[in-house]
């Protein structure tokens, strides 16, 4: 399930960019960032598209380790509790389920037949 969910934020993340070229390409941006560059030469503007693409590709790059470690982090936290569920219901030196374990799997059968009986 967590993989869908990867798949569905890079589907979001993928059809924001696209919207926001389509949004921005009906300017002829290009053209006026040409002409802008050419009339203010001492400014150096035209390295500006390079130093973005840079940044862009340094901030993609730099989220996508965030949500590894993110995705890291989490799997760390589900074994933890997992390892918490397990010792709450287990003897930690045997292994051998406590008193716990058998009266709540009771409980739960009398809850089903319950609900069967109706």
């Amino acid at each position: 399930m967590a993989l869908n969910q990867w798949n569905l934020g890079n589907a979001a993340i993928a059809g924001a960019c696209t919207s926001s070229f389509l949004a921005t390409s009906r300017f002829d941006f290009r053209e006026r960032f040409y002409v802008f560059s050419r009339n203010h030469e001492k400014w150096e503007v035209d390295e500006f598209a390079t130093i973005l693409l840079y940044l862009v590709v340094g901030l993609l790059l730099f989220l996508g380790m965030l949500a590894r470690e993110l995705r890291t982090s989490l799997a760390e936290r589900n074994l933890a509790e997992e390892s918490a569920r397990h010792l709450a219901r287990h003897d930690p030196l045997t292994g051998i389920a406590n008193r716990r374990t058998p009266s709540e799997a009771l409980d739960r059968s009398q809850h089903l037949w319950a609900q069967r009986k109706g």
